[in-house]
């Protein structure tokens, strides 16, 4: 069990560790991404994060309702995408072709008003710890390609937003 604190409810309560990535498989005929409907973040980063109420403004609220889902195989970060951005690369480039939202890190966040999430940096530890949740997001992303490929010889990745 974690203690999380629910950004939409400002509710802190207790979930089981694996119920902050989700998957669910119905069928092997497409995948849903669904990086950034989450407004969880673990207690333990709380210290870490500038938390208001615009920080939801950056969230996909609600997205696995509005995509179906009652096929195919979905995985959703049920974590804020203030705490990690599962649709950034793991290492950040120079490549300065790519738009400029896809240079930053997933800690490097803004609110919306310009300021700066972080209201201190996070540890290497606290990284490495933030970042198993990334590892675990897109494991699961490889895996349900790699099926699919194996099933129909390609997969269809649909990236999921609201």
């Amino acid at each position: 069990m974690i203690e999380v604190l629910d950004l939409l409810s400002e509710e802190r309560k207790e979930i089981g560790e694996n119920k902050l990535i989700v998957f669910e498989k119905k069928t092997n005929d497409y995948i849903l991404s669904i990086p950034h409907s989450g407004t969880l973040i673990p207690i333990e980063f709380e210290k870490n994060i500038n938390i208001d109420k615009q920080i939801l403004v950056g969230s996909d609220l609600f997205t696995e309702k509005v995509y179906n889902i009652n096929s195919g195989m979905c995985i959703i970060s049920k974590l804020s995408p203030y705490l990690v951005d599962m649709n950034r690369f793991k290492q950040v480039g120079k490549d300065k072709s790519l738009p400029k939202h896809l240079q930053q890190s997933p800690f490097n966040r803004f609110l919306p008003k310009g300021e700066h999430i972080l209201k201190q940096e996070y540890s290497q530890e606290e990284k490495e710890k933030i970042l198993m949740y990334y590892d675990q997001y897109h494991l699961l992303i490889q895996k349900s390609i790699s099926e699919t490929k194996r099933q129909h010889g390609f997969a269809l990745l649909f990236d999921c937003h609201s």
